[in-house]
C-alpha cells in the first residue's frame, strides 16, 4: 500500500477545533484545484513515494496525539483510508482535511474520525469544483471551511449556509497575504453582526508564529 506525500512534519495545528494542539501532519502529494491564493507545494513541488507503514513510523516518532490527513487533496488517494483506519484503530485523534471538490463516500455515521471540508469562494476561482451534497453527509465533529478574502467571499459563505444545511460546524478564516494583509477585523464584525449559528472566526496562529513552527 502506497502513498504519495509531499512532506511529514510535527508543528502546531494553525485553524479548526483543534488549533492550538501539536499536530502531525501527513501531506500527500497532489491536487485537482489550482486555486488563486495557493501556495502549497503539494500541488506541485518535489513528491516521494511511501508505503503506509513507512508512513506510520514516521507519525509514531513525532509522538503527537493529534494527525491531519491533508495536501494537495488526500480523497485523491485511495490509500489514504488504509493510513485512516490503522491510525484511528491505535487511538490517534486524526482528520482530513479536503479541498470539498471530493464525492465523501466513507461509513459516514460510525467514524471517530473528522472532516475539515473547505468550500472554495469565488477568490479562489475554483467555486464551480464544490460538491454541496457532502454538506449533507458531515456529522457534527466535522467543519466547514471558508477562506475568506473580501466581502464578496462572505456573502456567497452566507448564501452557501442558507441553500445546503449541515450538522458540521463553520470556521471563517481570514486569508492572509504574503506581506501579512487580511480583512480579520472586518470578519469579526460581521460575523458579529449576523449571529451565523455554529460559526466561529479562524485566527490562523501562523500570522502570530510567522516560520517559527511549521503550522497549517
Amino acid at each position: 500500500m502506497i502513498l504519495t506525500i509531499s512532506e511529514i512534519v510535527s508543528g502546531i495545528k494553525g485553524e479548526g477545533k483543534n488549533a492550538g494542539y501539536p499536530t502531525t501532519f501527513v501531506k500527500l502529494h497532489g491536487c485537482n484545484l489550482n486555486c488563486s491564493y495557493c501556495r502549497n507545494e503539494c500541488r506541485t513541488g518535489k513528491k516521494k513515494r511511501m508505503s503506509v507503514q513507512t508512513v506510520l513510523g514516521y507519525i509514531f516518532k513525532m509522538g503527537n496525539y493529534y494527525v491531519e490527513i491533508t495536501g494537495g487533496e488526500p480523497l485523491l488517494q485511495d490509500t489514504t483510508y488504509v493510513l485512516l483506519y490503522d491510525l484511528v484503530d491505535r487511538g490517534y485523534n486524526v482528520t482530513i482535511n479536503t479541498n470539498g471538490s471530493q464525492i465523501i463516500e466513507d461509513c459516514l455515521y460510525a467514524r471517530s474520525y473528522s472532516y475539515c471540508m473547505e468550500i472554495k469562494c469565488p477568490s479562489s476561482k475554483m467555486e464551480s469544483k464544490n460538491v454541496y451534497e457532502n454538506l449533507d453527509t458531515l456529522i457534527m465533529k466535522d467543519e466547514v471551511k471558508f477562506l475568506i478574502a473580501d466581502a464578496e467571499d462572505y456573502v456567497f459563505a452566507k448564501d452557501i449556509i442558507r441553500k445546503y444545511p449541515t450538522k458540521a460546524s463553520y470556521v471563517f478564516s481570514p486569508i492572509v497575504s504574503e506581506d501579512g494583509k487580511h480583512i480579520g477585523k472586518d470578519l469579526a464584525q460581521w460575523l458579529l453582526e449576523d449571529k451565523l449559528q455554529r460559526a466561529r472566526l479562524g485566527v490562523p496562529i501562523q500570522t502570530l508564529l510567522g516560520s517559527q513552527l511549521p503550522t497549517t
